[in-house]
C-alpha cells in the first residue's frame, strides 16, 4: 500500500515538490553569487595584462636580440655578420629552429618568433611565405645591407674585426 501511495502522487505533494525545487535551485545559485562578489578583482589595466602573460622575459630577450640583429650593419663589422648568420643557420639545421624560440613557445618547427606576433595582428599571413623571408631574405638582406655600409660608403662600426 505504501509502494501504490508512493507511485501516486498526492494534491498535496504535487503542490509541495515544485516549492521545494525552487528552494533547491535558489540555493545551489546562491553560493555561486556570493562566490563572484568575494573573487580578486581583474588587473589594473590591460597593460600590466598583458606584460605578464604574453610579454614575458623570453619575450623581452628575444625583441633584444632581434633589434641588435637588423641594427648589426651599424654595430659590428660585416665578417661578424657572416659568422653569425653562419652559426643561425647551424642551429636552425641542428635543432629546428631558434633556441629562443623553442624556449618561449616550444619546439615547432614552423613557428618563429616574427611570425608568431604577426600572425596576432594579421591572423591570414602565409606561413611558409613570412617563413622564406624571416629566414631567407632577412639576413641576406642584413648581410649586404652591413657590405654596402662599411665597404662601398666607408661606414666604420664599432666593433671591428
Amino acid at each position: 500500500m505504501r509502494k501504490a501511495e508512493a507511485d501516486e502522487p498526492s494534491r498535496g505533494r504535487a503542490n509541495f515538490q515544485p516549492a521545494c525545487k525552487l528552494l533547491s535551485i535558489s540555493i545551489a545559485v546562491r553560493p555561486k553569487i556570493m562566490h563572484d562578489r568575494i573573487s580578486p578583482p581583474p588587473p589594473k589595466s590591460l597593460f600590466f595584462y598583458f606584460m605578464k602573460k604574453e610579454f614575458g622575459l623570453w619575450f623581452w630577450v628575444h625583441l633584444s636580440v632581434l633589434i641588435l640583429a637588423l641594427l648589426s650593419p651599424l654595430l659590428v663589422d660585416w665578417k661578424f655578420i657572416i659568422l653569425g648568420i653562419i652559426i643561425l643557420e647551424i642551429q636552425f639545421r641542428a635543432i629546428g629552429g631558434c633556441v629562443l624560440t623553442h624556449w618561449e613557445m616550444g619546439k615547432d618547427t614552423n613557428q618563429t618568433f616574427i611570425l608568431h606576433y604577426l600572425k596576432k595582428i594579421f591572423p591570414n599571413l602565409n606561413t611558409q611565405k613570412v617563413g622564406f623571408v624571416i629566414r631567407v631574405i632577412m639576413p641576406i638582406f642584413i648581410t649586404v645591407m652591413g657590405i654596402i655600409l662599411q665597404i662601398k660608403l666607408g661606414f666604420k662600426p664599432y666593433i671591428n674585426f
